[in-house]
């Protein structure tokens, strides 16, 4: 989104590569930050630098029989097996319910040892949901990068 426009009946979003779509509002899904402080005390547990609890691809932390899953986590695929590389290059994670709640269910069948794959990936932010009756798409970047809060 390069920038957005007032409109009589509602909001023209205008794109980087010239398109224009109008509708009736925009909702800015900035993200979220982890709310993991309570847990900065305990040595077992490793966190990554957007501040979440590092997890693999079981949805393991570095303490033992811990598990976490959803915005507190984040999730670390091994490196050196195959596809690991072209795994984590894309994973994109967004902190929001619809793959929070993919990850959740993932993480209670690793902990019941009902262990998959991790057959699934988050390549692209969609993100679709209702707000107020409405049906809402999501589409675009995450945590605001490149805005300018002052058009925000």
């Amino acid at each position: 989104v390069a920038r957005l426009e007032n409109i009589t009946d509602g909001v023209r979003v205008c794109l980087s590569n010239g398109r224009r779509y109008e509708c009736d509002f925009v909702v800015s899904a900035t993200g979220v930050v982890p709310n993991t402080d309570f847990l900065r005390g305990n040595k077992d547990v490793a966190f990554a630098p957007d501040r979440g609890v590092v997890v693999n691809e079981l949805m393991e932390t570095t303490a033992r029989d811990v598990f976490a899953a959803g915005d507190c986590a984040t999730v670390r695929l091994p490196s050196g097996e195959e596809n690991a590389d072209f795994a984590q290059s894309h994973w994109f994670q967004m902190r929001l319910w619809s793959q929070a709640k993919v990850l959740g269910h993932y993480c209670a069948r690793s902990m019941t040892r009902m262990r998959d794959e991790l057959g699934f990936f988050f390549e692209l932010f969609a993100h679709a949901t209702t707000f107020f009756g409405l049906k809402v798409v999501l589409l675009g970047r995450y945590n605001a990068q490149g805005l300018d809060a002052a058009k925000c």
